[in-house]
């Protein structure tokens, strides 16, 4: 009887063990990918504010789409782009130095589901809510849906 006690405690204690090991490894795959997440948003953002395309470009996936629900003279549009059209901007529009030292660029990551995931970051030209994808082990940035600083400032407090 005393035998089938101290298996049983060895074995339980094994399943406890291999239970919080998976856990740890959980939380260690769990940050592993927050911090891949953020790297692929600072491409984004430090490749608009230092006007470097290839490094902006490398955050995007192909299909990315980006929306802007700005207001422009005091009326609400909705501004596409594409991964082209941004890549064009950074490339040939903006130039060294258009964003003032020390702008912001937090990044606040909402949701990691798989190979999908949510953040929102704040940057010089307002908020992005972004969601990304995991293409071949890289994450990208599918989609980004942004509000200019104009329009939240006109409108904090406000629901429309």
């Amino acid at each position: 009887m005393m035998r089938m006690n101290l298996n049983t405690l060895y074995l339980g204690s094994l399943a406890l063990l291999a239970t919080l090991g998976a856990t740890d490894l959980q939380a260690a795959s769990i940050e592993t990918e927050e911090q891949a997440i953020r790297e692929t948003i600072l491409d984004y953002l430090e490749g608009a504010y230092d006007t470097d395309a290839d490094r902006f470009a490398s955050a995007m996936h192909p299909e990315l789409t980006k929306r802007g629900y700005v207001l422009r003279q005091d009326k609400i549009a909705i501004v596409p782009h594409t991964k082209e059209s941004l890549e064009h901007n950074v490339r040939y529009r903006l130039k060294k130095g258009w964003i003032p030292e020390g702008a912001v660029k937090e990044i606040e990551i909402l949701d990691v589901l798989g190979d999908l995931a949510s953040a929102k970051c704040l940057a010089h030209w307002g908020v992005d809510y972004l969601h990304l994808v995991k293409k071949d082990g890289k994450w990208l940035i599918l989609h980004v849906l942004w509000q200019n600083n104009e329009y939240i400032s006109q409108t904090k407090g406000e629901s429309s």
